[in-house]
């Protein structure tokens, strides 16, 4: 009886020993678990999410989508500028997109300066003299930029500040021609376009052929 008792306490107490060493263990293991988490737990996840979420935040961070929303809203820069042929105004510089390039009679190319700012400058976009180059056509001397108002950085063309008009909407559109006697297109040398009907080779002509009648009669004078 004595060895029977004795062999249940030993048992009992190795029972007893197993289930505190187990319960150690999980809270070891749980404390463990969850220390490691909060060390590998990548930034920009949160704990308890599972991780296709939580990657999905890593890839895309709201401060790298800003500045790409910023930059969508600046103007268009210029790209290479060309020149083009219009019918009606002869030579008209435009843009890498072919859009219609403009100046303002109320800027100033002696010093440089701009007079279109507010809601002038969103019907008038100004052009951003930063990408600008010389294309075909174009002086590359005559390129140069002006400091707007806000700080930013204008395209000159021979001293006059450049812009685009906001109703052309395709490439080629002069829409902004000689709205309020003010607004012209730009020719490549930083003159207004003109028209190609207004050059002098066309009255030429009516010059000759008011001469030939008056040298006529006086030779049916010098005859009588």
């Amino acid at each position: 009886m004595k060895t029977s008792w004795r062999s249940a306490s030993l048992v009992a107490s190795a029972v007893a020993v197993l289930a505190l060493t187990t319960a150690c263990g999980q809270e070891s293991g749980t404390a463990a678990s969850s220390q490691n988490v909060g060390v590998t737990a990548p930034a920009g996840t949160v704990a308890g999410v599972g991780t296709g979420y939580g990657s999905v935040g890593a890839g895309t961070s709201p401060s790298a989508s800003a500045p790409a929303a910023a930059g969508g809203a600046q103007a268009e820069t210029a790209g290479q500028l060309a020149v083009s042929a219009n019918a009606e105004l002869g030579k008209v510089l435009i843009d890498a997109a072919g859009m219609t390039l403009y100046r303002f009679d109320a800027d100033t190319a002696e010093p440089p300066r701009s007079s279109c700012d507010g809601d002038c400058a969103t019907t008038w976009p100004p052009v951003p003299a930063d990408d600008a180059t010389a294309g075909d056509g174009v002086d590359k001397s005559l390129l140069g930029e002006v400091t707007r108002s806000d700080g930013s950085k204008q395209l000159t063309v021979d001293g006059w500040p450049v812009y685009r008009y906001a109703k052309d909407t395709n490439a080629g559109d002069t829409n902004g021609q000689g709205v309020n006697g003010k607004w012209f297109a730009l020719a490549p040398d930083g003159k207004k376009a003109k028209s190609a009907s207004g050059s002098g080779s066309a009255a030429a002509p009516v010059c000759r052929c008011a001469r030939t009648p008056t040298s006529a009669t006086s030779s049916s004078t010098r005859t009588a």
